[in-house]
């Protein structure tokens, strides 16, 4: 007697209990389809940090006016909120411009602003989408090399910035460098670091990996025509 409840426990009891809670799964899962045909849910696509995440930063010496912008890609839409810093005189000569790279945001050069300031530029250091006070998307496909690029260009537009000194490092110089390419009209001087210059190609990238150093600095005239100084002997021009 014993063993035939022992067989019927393990062949009819547990495969019955088990056969339930798949069935009850399968309709959990059918249930959550219908719902979310009737009562979708509608996930944000962009996201804002709350402000109190940024409180305390003035002890370490981020202690600037915020400032945000709203740029139009046309068609009526716009890009999500952008925060930059924009310290000193708006009529200064030349305006730095300082990028940071990943995962940094305007934090990065704190402690430079105040000493550019005092120096008599006008400096301006942008959030890019996704870092910093700058807003987020909440899919990482919407992000890319060309959002970057595009939301810089548009912000020199807004801020109308000439006569710019471009401090980059890390993605910034790789976000940076394509804008100074198609706006080499807007820059006078560069200062690169720690950071690349892609040349487009599986070849080219071999063939310069020697003469790309970890950190790098050039500063040239301006009006005169610019040039990529890459350590060494090595020109690379604009």
């Amino acid at each position: 007697m014993g063993q035939v409840k022992r067989y019927f426990k393990r062949f009819v009891v547990f495969p019955a209990i088990i056969i339930t809670l798949q069935c009850l799964y399968l309709l959990r899962k059918a249930v959550e389809v219908v719902m979310s045909v009737l009562w979708p849910v509608r996930h944000p696509t962009v996201v804002r940090t709350p402000e109190e995440c940024f409180q305390g930063l003035e002890a370490m010496g981020y202690n600037f006016r915020p400032n945000y912008v709203e740029l139009p890609v046309g068609g009526g839409k716009m890009l999500p909120r952008v925060h930059y810093i924009d310290e000193g005189p708006r009529d200064a000569a030349e305006t730095i411009l300082c990028l940071h790279g990943e995962p940094s945001w305007s934090f990065l050069y704190r402690h430079m602003v105040p000493g550019l300031v005092r120096a008599g530029y006008r400096v301006v250091v942008p959030d890019f989408i996704g870092f910093g006070k700058s807003d987020k998307f909440t899919c990482p496909e919407s992000y890319s090399h060309e959002l970057h690029c595009m939301t810089l260009r548009l912000l020199l537009d807004h801020l109308r910035l000439r006569d710019i000194t471009l401090v980059c490092q890390d993605w910034g110089g790789l976000t940076g460098l394509p804008v100074v390419r198609d706006c080499s009209h807007l820059f006078s001087r560069l200062v690169i670091m720690n950071t690349g210059l892609p040349v487009g190609s599986q070849q080219g990238r071999e063939a310069h990996t020697g003469n790309t150093l970890p950190a790098v600095a050039y500063l040239q005239p301006a009006g005169t025509a610019p040039h990529y100084r890459w350590g060494g002997s090595s020109t690379w021009p604009l």
